[in-house]
């Protein structure tokens, strides 16, 4: 028999399985779409803030710059310069880089929303062997990520070339004059080509993301033996279930089988179906079925009427309608005038019978 860990997986994962999956950090995400948004966020930000960056450098260089001439430079003086220099710096990148931060924690919780999972940060002992690595190296999924990734290239070198040769000239002839139209213009054909590889990028990642889902759907796929496994483990055994029903069922039968001696009438079909009626005034609203059964079991049922001198009435369509009734449950109101009749005329056979002398058979 081949072995269970052969088995083809084709079954979908279940919900237990996906859990699973999840808590072991293995979820559908696309790295393409972090980056698409986390360029786009930092051109936005680098638009807004760009003036005013430019701005705060050029005063700290200032600062830092003006009348160096005049000092004699050494280690304690650049020392100071950068200690001073440093923190103003950090103050003015860290809106954007904060932004940056923010908005690539976003798409990572808009793709796989908040997964706290401590198992895939645990060592693994075949993360570090060398036949795993080598088996890797050439896998599906790195030939997948190699494709992509030369795909990527190529395509940010085309838009980077269709977008700065008829750029360059222009750059190129503003050279020699003032700085800071140059310096804007350079921006602005920076931010051009940016946008236009953000947007690449995206188209990729639309791409990419589709992929990496049909390949995660396909991971966590289960096998027959799997899915019996889980269901032995959630449910329990079916073959025990199974046997616990049918022990269910046989008390069931035997307590039903017991009450008949207590039943008032059997209604029958007059041989298919055969339903036990109780009634008793003093303690009951309504009559009660305490016993049915169809084919070999209403035989039995009549059996047991039989010998407990229980009155068996012919009553097809009147059977019918009780066998729909579950054991125990109190018959319908629609059926109460019949069932009345029934009684009645079962009680008045009852006295009948009791005034009836003893030589001669009571009729029943």
């Amino acid at each position: 028999m081949a072995d269970e860990s052969f088995q083809e997986r084709t079954q979908p994962a279940t919900q237990r399985r996906r859990k699973q999956a999840r808590e072991e950090g293995k979820v559908a995400r696309s790295q393409e779409i972090n980056s698409a948004f986390v360029l786009l966020s930092g051109l936005g930000l680098l638009a807004l803030t760009g003036p005013f960056m430019l701005e705060r450098l050029a005063s700290i260089a200032r600062k830092l710059l003006g009348g160096s001439s005049q000092i004699e430079l050494g280690p304690g003086l650049l020392i100071g310069y950068f200690a001073g220099g440093i923190p103003h710096l950090l103050l003015i990148l860290a809106p954007v880089a904060l932004g940056i931060m923010g908005v690539g924690l976003l798409v990572n919780f808009a793709q796989v929303g908040f997964v706290p999972s401590w198992k895939s940060l645990a060592p693994k002992l075949d993360a570090i062997s060398p036949t795993r690595g080598f088996s890797r190296l050439f896998s599906k999924q790195s030939g997948v990520e190699l494709i992509k990734s030369l795909f990527k290239i190529a395509l940010i070198a085309l838009i980077a070339w269709l977008t700065l040769r008829s750029e360059i000239p222009r750059l190129t002839a503003m050279f020699g004059g003032p700085p800071l139209p140059v310096y804007g213009y350079a921006a602005t054909v920076a931010l051009k080509l940016g946008l236009r590889v953000v947007l690449a990028i995206l188209f990729i990642a639309i791409f990419d993301y589709a992929f990496q889902r049909w390949e995660y759907e396909k991971s966590i796929r289960m096998s027959h033996k799997e899915l019996q496994e889980e269901l032995r483990q959630t449910e329990g055994d079916p073959h025990v279930k199974a046997r616990v029903r049918t022990a269910q069922r046989e008390l069931v039968r035997h307590r039903m089988m017991d009450e008949i001696k207590t039943a008032n009438v059997v209604v029958t079909n007059p041989t298919r179906l055969a339903v036990a009626l109780r009634y008793n005034r003093a303690t009951m609203r309504a009559p009660k079925v305490v016993a049915k059964g169809a084919r070999l079991l209403a035989d039995r049922i009549r059996e047991l009427a039989a010998q407990h001198d229980v009155p068996i009435v012919e009553d097809p369509p009147l059977a019918r309608m009780l066998f729909k009734v579950e054991i125990d449950a109190e018959v319908p109101v629609a059926l109460f005038r019949a069932i009345a009749e029934l009684l009645a005329y079962i009680y008045r056979l009852k006295q009948r019978r009791a005034h009836w002398p003893q030589s001669v058979g009571a009729p029943l």
